[in-house]
């Protein structure tokens, strides 16, 4: 696939680095490679199998296909040709050889638009909720490329772990901490339901908590696909709120109410997106929501006399103790400057 506007990346330092008949996952800028060298000949296929997203680069080449480490799915190394006249090859993209190095092109980026999800974690994070803590893979990347514009932007942060367990008790021990969301971030499927445990952590410990769950195609919905779990039925128990995003949902009053409802009712909140839709176009009038006029503020003063009495205690007493409960811990460095005013 060669373009007037390509750009050319290097994807691998030697060509010593990848053995005649093997295949490799390389990047060229945003898009994944399947890198193969084949008959002493060097070719870029796109890493995603057309059945369903397989990851190409994983795969091995046997009697001279390239097979797909998913479900056996085979293609033609250097064109990536299906045998037997099928029409559902892969793109393939423009390779060179430059001082011992692979470069591979790939057509220059058109102009982003903006998609549903990005609509939805933009309002995510205007809501205040920007700590990330998750896995990435085939089911959630039109989410994962939201949030990685939003942390090139300064305005998220995600921390990537090694097993979605990790990233579900982090988020609870976060929002036992901090008192407001973390995100937990996983795949379809096995991805997600390694969430499980750290979620009920956070139900029975009333800290809030935000899921966010990546869903095979909803094509593929009830026809017992790879990595298909009715997420939304296996996490009833432990979210208060649990939803799937579609293609027409109100998408940004859909992350306002799971933020809003894991903050005030201190509970998991959990939406789950299709593949197809994380990606899609967002809808012409959606904007993103705030926070502004949608929540209370939860600072509580007692009532003048109440206070009054208890500064009359204060400087009555000899050795006068400070109990801080939690609802006081965004207000330590106070608290503290009053107890050495004692």
């Amino acid at each position: 696939m060669a373009s007037k506007n390509k750009v050319w990346y290097k994807v691998l330092e030697s060509k010593d680095l990848l053995p005649d008949g093997r295949v490799k996952t390389v990047t060229a800028g945003h898009q994944g490679i399947c890198l193969t060298n084949f008959e002493g000949k060097f070719s870029a296929l796109d890493n995603k199998c057309p059945h369903q997203g397989g990851p190409l680069g994983e795969g091995s080449i046997e009697n001279g296909y390239l097979r797909c480490p998913w479900h056996g799915w085979d293609f033609h190394p250097c064109t990536g040709i299906p045998p037997g006249g099928f029409d559902d090859g892969i793109a393939t993209f423009e390779v060179k050889e430059e001082n011992e190095a692979i470069y591979v092109a790939i057509s220059a980026e058109a102009p982003h638009e903006e998609t549903v999800s990005d609509v939805m974690m933009q309002t995510m994070v205007n809501w205040g909720v920007n700590t990330v803590f998750g896995m990435v893979g085939h089911s959630n990347l039109g989410v994962a490329d939201a949030m990685r514009r939003l942390e090139n932007q300064g305005r998220l942060s995600y921390y990537g772990v090694r097993h979605e367990g990790a990233a579900a008790f982090a988020a609870s021990a976060y929002g036992k901490l901090m008192g407001k969301p973390a995100v937990c971030f996983g795949i379809a499927g096995p991805g997600a339901t390694n969430m499980f445990t750290g979620m009920w952590d956070a139900k029975v410990d009333r800290a809030p908590m935000l899921v966010l769950s990546g869903q095979v195609n909803t094509q593929v919905l009830g026809t017992g696909a790879f990595q298909e779990v009715d997420l939304v039925n296996a996490f009833d128990s432990v979210a208060q709120f649990n939803h799937a995003v579609h293609p027409n949902s109100n998408h940004s009053e859909l992350m306002s109410l799971a933020i809003k409802s894991a903050i005030l009712q201190r509970d998991v909140s959990h939406l789950t997106f299709p593949d197809e839709v994380a990606f899609s176009k967002k809808p012409e009038k959606a904007k993103p929501q705030t926070p502004e006029n949608r929540i209370t503020p939860f600072t509580i003063s007692p009532p003048p006399e109440m206070a009054a009495k208890a500064v009359e205690l204060i400087i009555g007493s000899k050795r006068p103790s400070i109990i801080v409960g939690h609802g006081a811990r965004y207000h330590m460095d106070a608290i503290i400057d009053y107890a050495e005013s004692l």
